[in-house]
């Protein structure tokens, strides 16, 4: 999961190339990014494009990432009832096909409004318990492998 946010009076393409460096170091894992980068483009409910849209726009050709918003849905900003500030994009087709995405009609302490983000996944968590042995713990390593023992002799 990835937050971005870039100030409408900040350079946007620095941001954008952050987020493009941190995306291509974690290489084919999926990625979930919450981004409100003050882009204005067509292709997320605004009238006109603009200069910041367009870098968005190449960064989500370039990288391939997917574009969750509804197309009808309601604005995400409240101030500015047109088109969307806050984008969420998926990295990953997989992530992108279960998901699902929705503006909450809901009082929120921002002008923001709440997004409701929906994966289609299964979590596993795996766990497993490692000793140092190199600089002691072998007691704490026997008493653990002794409960072990009649697991590994079935």
């Amino acid at each position: 999961m990835i937050s971005a946010y870039s100030s409408p009076y900040a350079e946007l393409q620095d941001t954008a190339q952050d987020l493009a460096n941190l995306l291509t170091k974690i290489g084919p894992k999926q990625a979930l990014i919450w981004a409100d980068m003050n882009a204005p483009s067509t292709l997320w409910g605004y009238a006109n494009n603009s200069p910041r849209g367009n870098i968005m726009e190449d960064l989500n050709s370039g990288l391939n990432l997917h574009l969750l918003n509804e197309k009808n849905s309601e604005p995400t900003f409240q101030r500015r009832p047109e088109g969307w500030f806050d984008l969420t994009l998926v990295k990953g087709v997989q992530l992108a096909r279960t998901a699902s995405w929705k503006v909450r009609d809901e009082l929120s302490s921002s002008d923001h409004k709440y997004i409701h983000t929906q994966l289609g996944i299964s979590v596993q968590n795996h766990t497993c318990t490692r000793f140092k042995t190199a600089y002691g713990g072998h007691r704490k390593f026997s008493m653990h492998f002794r409960k072990e023992i009649p697991q590994i002799q079935q």
